[in-house]
């Protein structure tokens, strides 16, 4: 997991990329799931615009057979350059081939895009 979390924390784009299936299916929070690579990069570009920089602090990870259960503490550095911390839990599932074909992130994002709109007009 950590090696994961490495990617995702420098914007690792191609590292990422090569962790997921083709069909991966990533859902945050009460977002509409982003299902597929090409889509997930998509979403990723624009989050990347509002969010440029973010750092996990893992509180415990479970990892039973394909299953893996990430707690972390999630500093979002913003646009603004301010660094706001949200809990969050991140459940993941891979393939017998290794590679991740869902996320789902449970997390409380609205501090971070409260933060994101100020001092940006």
């Amino acid at each position: 997991m950590r090696d994961l979390y490495a990617a995702v924390d420098a914007r690792d784009v191609d590292g990422l990329v090569a962790r997921f299936a083709e069909g991966i299916r990533y859902r945050s929070g009460n977002a509409e799931p982003v299902v597929g690579r090409a889509a997930l990069l998509a979403a990723s570009s624009a989050h990347t615009e509002l969010i440029p920089g973010i750092v996990h602090h893992f509180r415990q990870v479970w990892e039973k057979g394909a299953w893996a259960v990430v707690l972390a503490d999630v500093d979002y550095t913003c646009a603004n350059g301010a660094v706001v911390r949200v809990p969050a839990a991140t459940v993941i599932h891979r393939r017998p081939d290794g590679l991740i074909d869902d996320i789902r992130i449970i997390a409380d994002l609205s501090p971070v895009r409260n933060e994101s709109s100020r001092n940006l007009s």
